[in-house]
């Protein structure tokens, strides 16, 4: 199959191995499919993103068997079983981050089955909607950001406390 990642290194990596497996689900429902139910082995997402599938001997069976089921609101909504997310999603977690993911990816299905009732659906809006869920929930804090906040809260306890200093002065000008 090539070279598959092994997993997540942190939540962030987690996040965007599961928009990535959404987007291929994505792709997969605007042509009128689901990605079905792969096993882990036969699912991986490559160094560039790509999102590798090699069916094995059983993968015909299996997949009859989803449709007999009925496909689920991740089938209609992202092309991806939920049951199969999960289950992926908790294969490749390596810091415990899985269930923050997968509430994100509930969030995005939520509302995309609460807009399929008003208008068509659509891959840019399941995409948009995937990708908004997801940085909603994981908001990862940059070192810089936090550094200047820490900053900028410095200077202003600073500038306060010069202020509480010089508070029962007089007010200075030039005839002072």
């Amino acid at each position: 199959m090539g070279r598959v990642r092994a997993g997540a290194k942190g939540a962030r990596d987690l996040a965007r191995m599961a928009e990535l497996l959404c987007e291929r689900g994505i792709e997969l429902r605007s042509e009128g499919w689901c990605l079905g139910v792969p096993r882990i082995g036969e699912i991986g997402i490559d160094d560039n993103g790509a999102v590798l599938l090699e069916r094995s001997a059983g993968a015909a069976r299996r997949h009859a068997a989803h449709v007999r089921r009925g496909h689920g609101a991740g089938c209609a909504e992202l092309g991806v079983p939920r049951e199969t997310l999960e289950r992926l999603l908790r294969s490749w977690d390596r810091v415990g981050a899985a269930e923050l993911v997968l509430e994100a990816v509930d969030l995005a299905i939520a509302e995309l089955a609460g807009r399929a009732r008003v208008g068509a659906w659509s891959p840019e809006e399941a995409r948009d909607a995937v990708a908004h869920a997801l940085r909603s929930r994981l908001t990862p804090e940059k070192r810089a950001a936090v550094a200047r906040t820490r900053k900028r809260a410095r200077r202003s306890s600073e500038r306060r406390a010069r202020l509480s200093a010089v508070r029962g002065q007089m007010p200075r000008s030039a005839s002072n």
